[in-house]
């Protein structure tokens, strides 16, 4: 996608992102006797959209919204808000670990429906 810059310092990288998802005959696992299983479709298509903002004073934040659609009347929609803050006081000889990040996402899952096979 663009990167844009606005008078107050800031670049913006918005991008958009469409996924084909085909997964195997069978999603789980099994521990000793008990199998977990996954009701998840065979096929499942994805469209995601957002943005990231960073300022020059070390503040970054990026967000973005999704949809998910598959067989049997799977549905899924996300959400993700993220702010970050990395300061500056690396020395040259060691590699930069300082920052401090905050996240927060929020997700809504699939539907009753495609937990119970759809049906």
């Amino acid at each position: 996608m663009g990167e844009g810059h606005s008078t107050a310092g800031a670049s913006v990288s918005p991008y958009l992102a469409a996924n084909w998802y085909r997964d195997g005959a069978s999603n789980g696992m099994a521990f000793d006797d008990a199998v977990l299983k996954a009701s998840v479709p065979r096929n499942r298509y994805e469209l995601d959209a957002g943005a990231r903002v960073d300022f020059r004073s070390g503040l970054s934040a990026w967000g973005g919204l999704g949809v998910m659609r598959g067989d049997h009347g799977y549905r899924e929609a996300t959400a993700n808000l993220s702010v970050a803050y990395k300061w500056q006081g690396r020395t040259e000889t060691a590699p930069d670990h300082s920052g401090a990040v905050f996240l927060c996402s929020c997700r809504a899952g699939p539907c009753p429906a495609a937990l119970s096979g759809g049906q």
